[in-house]
């Protein structure tokens, strides 16, 4: 944590110039299926620019007609990322687009492919009518150098498969990082749409996310409207080892954070300060799905009878799924106390627990009998509070940086805290330095509650959920259910990280449904092209 007091640590904000470049495609994205009901996880694997080396792709579900549904943030490895995105309940029947944009604070479109959903509650006894987006399909390599040994072209249900997955020498060596394998059940009669854009950016100064999600924003003067020059811009997260970080503001007002080691859904606080001004403040950030909008021209379908019934079968799967509570996938939490394993400001000097005392009712009291080391002051209305410099031996001339559950706050917020309100109290009784920031001492008071809930939001305070990486996850293995249990697995076999090897080794079980599978295995090559070979085998009773 304490490399994180440079200012230095900002240096990812590099500006840097991207050229037009040759326009062949080397996007690619590859989803576990084509057709998904409302409810379901859409499973993705996307292959990111070659000559690109940011650190963070968007995924990106919108509707043909460019409105948006969903979006997460994915870490790229070896120019390769993989995720999920959730479909809700609430989506209508309709072709969506999967779209994979480029890490930068002017996203672009790198590469979308054509999912249709299917909403599960709609009446199931009128005829469907279905339009597509119209894309210029994109034909995988076929070529090969893949072979496929021991896959049989029929097996009974709930039936162990064992398959051997070869690659020749001259593939090997073409391939560029991982293959990804995907068995799930086929769509008859229907093609899979996927279009790239065009791969050289415009001639431009690029702000890239080049280790993690970036927070951006500007901090102005809410009478006037112009930037705010040197603002102080706090980025906290309420918790038992607090997130601390800021940024000071320049002649734009703009602001920007670096969240590495984050996953997931991340509560934060936002506040800006600065002497004297603080009235005036106003926090504004940016939209961190702004993405280019897409809007595809769309095409009426005809509905064949096999595929009216795939569809029916298919919505009958995922509602008994849903009956059975049938866990779908599997989510792995990743935590930042694993990286920050204490506070920024390191062990404290003293720390109190109030519960270890009688219950005392504010805070002044609590500094008159338990904290030996603070000065806290009251007279008409009006609070101070200073800590002994235990190095001196005397009192800092200047009042501590106070957390109130890991955010900066006021001796005015904690004033009223008793005993029964907070849970510990941590005090560092020395001159602490963060960037070129200086605090005399730190007083941390951690509530029962832990979280941001007494931080009230305003113009210049922002409360705010952030979307930063997305955690990993795995299929849960249900082929090992009883038989009393249902299976409707559509998706049988997913792994978009297999290392590139001569012999892959394929074991998965078939499910309760009835019809024709297929195994996927896709590689890019060094030259950008994916190379994909899919195999068939038909499950009956």
């Amino acid at each position: 944590m304490k490399g994180l007091k440079y200012i230095a640590s900002l240096i990812f904000l590099i500006f840097f110039l991207v050229f037009q470049v040759d326009a062949k495609n080397d996007s690619w994205i590859i989803s576990d299926r084509e057709v998904y009901v409302s409810g379901e996880y859409v499973l993705a694997k996307i292959f990111t620019p070659q000559n690109q080396d940011f650190k963070v792709v968007s995924l990106s579900l919108t509707s043909i007609d460019g409105y948006p549904v969903a979006n997460v943030n994915l870490g790229i490895t070896n120019h390769q990322a993989s995720g999920y995105l959730y479909l809700p309940d609430s989506l209508q029947t309709g072709s969506f687009l999967l779209t994979a944009y480029s890490s930068h604070f002017q996203k672009r479109p790198l590469f979308s492919k054509e999912i249709l959903v299917l909403n599960r509650f709609e009446n199931s006894e009128e005829e469907l009518q279905i339009t597509r987006a119209k894309l210029d399909s994109l034909i995988p390599d076929e070529n090969n150098g893949i072979q496929t040994f021991g896959l049989q072209s029929s097996y009974k249900q709930r039936k162990q498969i064992s398959v051997q997955i070869q690659l020749d020498n001259e593939l090997k060596n073409k391939l560029d990082g991982e293959l990804s394998i995907v068995v799930s059940e086929s769509v008859p009669d229907w093609k899979p749409q996927m279009m790239a854009f065009e791969k050289g950016l415009d001639n431009a100064l690029l702000l890239t996310e080049y280790q993690g999600v970036v927070m951006q924003g500007v901090v102005s003067n809410k009478q006037t409207g112009e930037p705010m020059e040197g603002a102080t811009v706090f980025l906290t997260k309420a918790d038992s080892i607090p997130y601390f970080d800021y940024y000071l503001t320049a002649e734009d007002g703009q602001f920007y954070f670096l969240l590495k080691d984050f996953y997931g859904t991340q509560s934060l606080v936002v506040k800006a300060e600065k002497e004297g001004e603080n009235e005036l403040l106003k926090i504004s950030l940016d939209d961190q799905w702004l993405n280019q909008n897409i809007k595809i021209e769309s095409q009426p379908i005809k509905i064949t009878d096999k595929l009216q019934n795939y569809f029916a079968d298919a919505i009958s799967a995922v509602t008994f799924n849903k009956i059975f509570k049938a866990q779908s996938l599997v989510l792995q939490e990743k935590n930042y106390h694993t990286v920050y394993p204490f506070p920024f400001y390191g062990r404290p000097t003293v720390q109190v627990d109030p519960d270890d005392f009688f219950d005392l009712p504010d805070f002044n009291e609590i500094s008159k009998e338990l904290l030996f080391l603070v000065r806290f002051r009251e007279h008409e209305g009006h609070y101070s509070l200073s800590l002994i410099d235990r190095q001196l031996e005397k009192f800092f001339p200047d009042p501590p940086l106070i957390l109130l559950d890991g955010v900066p706050a006021t001796v005015e917020q904690i004033a009223p805290f008793g005993t029964k309100d907070i849970d510990w109290i941590d005090v560092v009784p020395y001159q602490q330095f963060y960037g070129n920031k200086r605090f005399d001492g730190i007083l941390a008071v951690y509530t029962k509650q832990l979280d941001a809930s007494r931080i009230f939001a305003s113009d210049r305070v922002l409360k705010l959920n952030f979307e930063t990486l997305q955690g990993e996850f795995y299929l849960p293995d249900l082929g090992s259910r009883g038989a009393h249990v249902p299976d409707f697995r559509q998706v049988l076999y997913w792994n978009p990280k297999l290392k590139v090897q001569e012999t892959v080794h394929l074991n998965f079980s078939t499910s309760d449904i009835k019809g024709r599978f297929k195994i996927q295995v896709n590689g890019r090559t060094k030259d950008g092209e994916l190379n994909q070979r899919i195999q068939y085998f038909t499950v009956t009773e």
